[in-house]
């Protein structure tokens, strides 16, 4: 079974990379992470996808990245 993450995010680059990807690839767990973040900030978080990370646009505030998060799954 894989666990599926879902991030909202918004002008958190390096603490994303500092902090929480660096968390969820200490666990032991078999996970993806889907980070959802402003449609200007693609190219700033597109350094992080990999196998395993996807990152995705997502709305304007987090209410509409909420909503993105729920239709998208």
């Amino acid at each position: 079974m894989v666990l599926k993450i879902c991030i909202p995010s918004y002008n958190r680059v390096s603490i994303i990379q500092s902090k929480t990807l660096n968390f969820l690839k200490s666990l032991e767990i078999a996970h993806q992470i889907f980070i959802f973040v402003h449609p200007n900030q693609l190219k700033e978080y597109k350094k992080f996808e990999n196998d395993n990370i996807f990152v995705l646009p997502g709305g304007n505030n987090l209410r509409e990245q909420r909503d993105i998060i729920r239709y998208y799954f």
